[in-house]
C-alpha cells in the first residue's frame, strides 16, 4: 500500500512539474531571470506529501522493530529452557528461580499481546483515493490541484497520528517487557548456580 502512495506521489509530481506555468510565477524580482520560483500551493503540496510519506515509512520501521523484538523474545524462551533442563532439582528448590521464571513467562505473554495489538493497527489513511482524484481533476488548474492534494495529504497525516502514537506506545511497552523477560530468565538461570 505504501508503495502505491509513493508511486502516486511521484506520478503527481511529474504531472505538475511538466505543467506549463505562467511567466509571473517562474521568476521573482530579487532572483536572476532563469531561477524558477515555486508557487505557495506547490510548496504546500510538496511539504505535505513529504511528511505523509515519512509518516508511512515510520509505520514500516516500527513494524520491523516490533518483529525483531518479538523474534528475540521468542528465542530467549527455548535457550532458557535448554539451560534449565540440566539440573531441575536446583531450580525446583529455589524460590527466586521459580519467581523469576514466572515473571519471565508473564512478561512474554504480555509482550505477545502488545505485539499482536500493535500489528492489528493497519487502517492507515493514504488520501487522496483514486475515486476522489478522478472527480476533482475535472476543470481545475494545477495550483488548485496542488492545494487540494496538499490538503488531502495533511488530512491523512493528521488522521494517522493518533494510531501511529498508539502503535509506537505498544512497541515501547513491548521493548520494556522484553527487558523484563530477559532479566527474569537470566536470573532464573543464574540463581541456582550460586
Amino acid at each position: 500500500m505504501w508503495n502505491r502512495v509513493r508511486m502516486f506521489a511521484q506520478r503527481t509530481a511529474v504531472v505538475f512539474s511538466t505543467a506549463p506555468t505562467p511567466k509571473a510565477l517562474t521568476t521573482s524580482p530579487s532572483s536572476p531571470p532563469d531561477t524558477p520560483v515555486q508557487s505557495a500551493e506547490r510548496l504546500y503540496y510538496d511539504v505535505a506529501m513529504m511528511r505523509l510519506t515519512a509518516q508511512l515509512a515510520q509505520v514500516d520501521t516500527i513494524d520491523s522493530k516490533a518483529s525483531s523484538m518479538f523474534t528475540i523474545a521468542s528465542t530467549i524462551l527455548p535457550i532458557t529452557a535448554g539451560l534449565l533442563t540440566g539440573d531441575r532439582e536446583v531450580v525446583a528448590n529455589s524460590i527466586v528461580a521459580k519467581l523469576a521464571l514466572a515473571a519471565g513467562a508473564v512478561a512474554y505473554l504480555v509482550l505477545v499481546g502488545a505485539f499482536t495489538w500493535s500489528y492489528r493497527l493497519v487502517q492507515w489513511d493514504a488520501r487522496p483515493e483514486l475515486s476522489q482524484w478522478k472527480g476533482i481533476t475535472v476543470g481545475r488548474l494545477s495550483n488548485e490541484m496542488e492545494r487540494w492534494l496538499g490538503d488531502a495529504c495533511t488530512e491523512s497525516y493528521e488522521a494517522n497520528r493518533p494510531q501511529l502514537d498508539k502503535k509506537s506506545r505498544l512497541v515501547g511497552v513491548g521493548l520494556w517487557l522484553l527487558a523484563v523477560e530477559a532479566t527474569s530468565l537470566t536470573i532464573a538461570v543464574l540463581v541456582p548456580l550460586f
